[in-house]
């Protein structure tokens, strides 16, 4: 699963989907975040509107 935010993309899995109140739907997404000078990791469990998710290629 690829999570969109303007042009920066990160490859993730999807774990589950909920739907909000709004009628709008979120994936539930687990994604590893680097540092920039590669000495970190740390993974992140986040909800992102069903909108900016596709499937990876």
């Amino acid at each position: 699963m690829d999570i969109k935010a303007g042009k920066f993309v990160v490859t993730g899995q999807l774990r589950a989907w909920a739907g909000a109140a709004d009628g709008t739907w979120l994936g539930l997404v687990e994604f590893v975040l680097t540092t920039g000078i590669q000495q970190g990791r740390v993974r992140v469990r986040q909800l992102v509107p069903g909108r900016a998710l596709r499937a990876a290629r």
